[in-house]
């Protein structure tokens, strides 16, 4: 900063270190808390960084036979949309509700025992009247019976969409990948209010 301030430009200043560790995160750190501009390789990995995190955790999800647990993991990895209408998944709530329902793994699980607690919840409605159930307690149900709709669809639309390309190129396989990323986190508009190094790895 003092080389700055007597007329040096920044970038014919550097910063050398013999190892990684840890000093080019600090370097990053204090000059980003001083607000001094810099230019270099990140110390973040890509598979450290939003999209990285939901699309390595999208293709491992067929290596779990979709375990819930890991669904449910990825769901809450990032800012995970619902292709049928744009909007961000409701984590919490659907981890709650798979709960719930008791699934553990496979596709097959997660239809057949969603679509038995819809109707269980659908059943608990009909069987209450309205001077049984508060105005606020039948909403709930209410809001549980569609989330539990939207669940089944996204999980079911999730393990066709993550059928890889045949055959499996790498240009078809790095398309699969975008649209994949595309379909869940959102195109170029959606990631444009996202922080700029995260709109950078993505």
């Amino acid at each position: 900063m003092a080389r700055a301030s007597s007329g040096t430009l920044l970038h014919r200043v550097a910063i050398l270190f013999r190892v990684d560790e840890p000093y080019a995160r600090l370097a990053h750190e204090l000059l980003d808390a001083a607000d001094v501009p810099w230019s270099g390789p990140s110390t973040r990995r890509l598979a450290e960084t939003t999209a990285g995190r939901v699309l390595l955790g999208l293709l491992r999800l067929p290596e779990s036979d979709f375990a819930r647990d890991t669904v449910v993991d990825w769901i809450a990895s990032g800012p995970v949309r619902d292709p049928a209408d744009g909007r961000a998944v409701p984590a919490s709530r659907w981890d709650i509700l798979s709960r719930e329902a008791g699934i553990v793994t496979g596709l097959a699980q997660w239809s057949e025992r969603l679509t038995r607690l819809a109707r269980q919840l659908t059943a608990r409605l009909e069987a209450t009247g309205d001077d049984e159930l508060t105005e606020g307690a039948r909403r709930h149900n209410e809001a549980d019976l569609e989330h539990v709709e939207q669940l089944s669809r996204f999980v079911s639309d999730l393990g066709a969409r993550l059928a890889p390309p045949s055959p499996g190129t790498w240009p078809r396989l790095a398309t699969w990948a975008r649209d994949l990323l595309d379909c869940y986190l959102g195109g170029e508009g959606r990631r444009a209010s996202w922080p700029e190094p995260e709109v950078e790895a993505a």
